[in-house]
């Protein structure tokens, strides 16, 4: 058979050769189409996590089979509730950030630009955005600003600036402002607030203004992210059940490619 397989072949050379362009166009079809998929996914993955920085471990809320009040509960949850102290105590865990932002507005002189600020953290590298220069907030009334908001407004590092709230009003019926200190300035590789054209970082005191609260445990949050000390490839039981302890009802501890799965799959 094989040899007359061969014969055929050989005295037929012409009627291969739209064979072989078929076959050649096929492979690279579905080739194309499994590069095409990864690629996909691939950035999926980075948007679904752009906010995680450099955590491992997010803490969310469990909606499945919840009651409409619970998850009004669950979605009425504050920093507070999540005990990051006690969280940041445990042995394994090497980063927390509550994730808190809200709309506000940063002026200087006659120019204003409205923004989204966010929570700051110990660790820089928990942020979802990047310090390019300076530092994160540390201190009380300090901001990082996007490079791209600090050249409209011609400010640089050391410079004051307003920052006044979209949302929050004071008892005198005027939105919560205050004039804060520029410490750093923040690109967004990942576009995790690329609507916003970048993020602000903020201090802990002016999260809970721009809210309307006068303290940072009572701001509004249904999300931690963690940064877990991994023992081998994967993050020890005790501490994993540790966090789990500490969490308030309704919600649950999820890896990043957990996140990244389920909302892919979604």
């Amino acid at each position: 058979m094989w040899s007359i397989t061969l014969k055929l072949m050989r005295k037929t050379k012409r009627m291969l050769i739209p064979a072989g362009i078929a076959i050649m166009i096929g492979t690279a079809f579905i080739a194309s189409t499994f590069l095409f998929g990864n690629a996909m996914n691939d950035s999926l993955t980075r948007q679904m996590t752009a906010m995680f920085g450099n955590a491992n471990y997010a803490v969310t809320v469990n909606s499945s089979d919840l009651s409409d009040e619970e998850l009004n509960e669950a979605y009425s949850s504050t920093v507070g509730d999540f005990h990051l102290d006690q969280i940041a105590g445990i042995e394994g865990v090497d980063g927390v950030r509550a994730s808190v932002e809200t709309g506000v507005s940063v002026s200087r002189g006659d120019s204003a630009i409205s923004g989204e600020i966010i929570s700051t953290a110990a660790q820089k590298n928990m942020l979802p955005v990047n310090i390019t220069e300076g530092d994160q907030p540390k201190d009380s009334n300090e901001v990082a600003l996007p490079e791209d908001m600090a050249k409209q407004l011609n400010v640089g590092i050391g410079d004051t600036v307003r920052l006044t709230s979209q949302y929050a009003v004071g008892t005198d019926g005027k939105a919560k402002a205050d004039n804060v200190r520029v410490a750093g300035l923040t690109s967004d590789p990942n576009g995790a607030y690329s609507y916003y054209g970048g993020a602000i970082v903020g201090s802990d005191n002016l999260l809970a203004a721009m809210q309307g609260t006068d303290d940072f445990d009572t701001t509004g949050t249904t999300t931690v992210y963690l940064d877990l000390a991994l023992d081998g490839n994967s993050v020890s039981a005790k501490t994993i059940n540790s966090v789990k302890a500490l969490l308030p009802k309704h919600f649950d501890l999820m890896s990043r490619q957990q996140v990244s799965d389920e909302s892919i799959k979604s």
